[in-house]
């Protein structure tokens, strides 16, 4: 094989053999499903604050307008609790004299 013909193959996708095609999908394919993959909120987890949710980043406003986001957030949510995403990681928000002591006092939280 020279190089030319390497070279030629590699800028024609319609000469590419079908094993380098099936394996471009299925890189493609995986790399899509870590991407946009979450995992899901657990049965007991407070209800989950979608309000400008986007699938890679998690809610834009959290980055923005922390504290006006997180008023809105607080007002959606009958028991004042909420979860969210920040990128992939779950996150669980709290409030009142109940979520401080659950902060504080709760081994489970993984700090």
């Amino acid at each position: 094989m020279t190089t030319d013909y390497i070279l030629d193959t590699g800028l024609h996708p319609q000469r590419w053999h079908s094993s380098i095609w099936i394996l471009l999908l299925t890189t493609l394919a995986t790399v899509f499903f870590q991407v946009f993959r979450r995992s899901t909120l657990p049965s007991n987890a407070p209800k989950w604050f979608k309000n400008g949710d986007w699938p890679v980043m998690g809610t834009l406003r959290f980055y923005k307008t922390r504290g006006d986001w997180f008023i809105d957030a607080l007002r959606s949510s009958p028991t004042g609790n909420f979860s969210f995403y920040v990128g992939k990681k779950q996150v669980v928000g709290l409030s009142g004299p109940e979520g401080r002591k659950t902060f504080f006092e709760s081994r489970d939280l993984n700090f």
